[in-house]
Parts: C-alpha cells; sequence; structure tokens
C-alpha cells in the first residue's frame, strides 16, 4: 500500500484502502 500511497499521494484514501483490503 505504500507503494501506491506515495505515487498517488492526491488520490482519495479510498483507493489505498482497496488495495490493502485486496
Amino acid at each position: 500500500t505504500f507503494r501506491t500511497k506515495r505515487r498517488q499521494k492526491c488520490k482519495p484514501l479510498y483507493i489505498d484502502t482497496s488495495f490493502n483490503q485486496n
């Protein structure tokens, strides 16, 4: 998740959660 969070910092949090749950 940290990888996506760092790259798509501007993106919403729901995106990060989706990857984490996936």
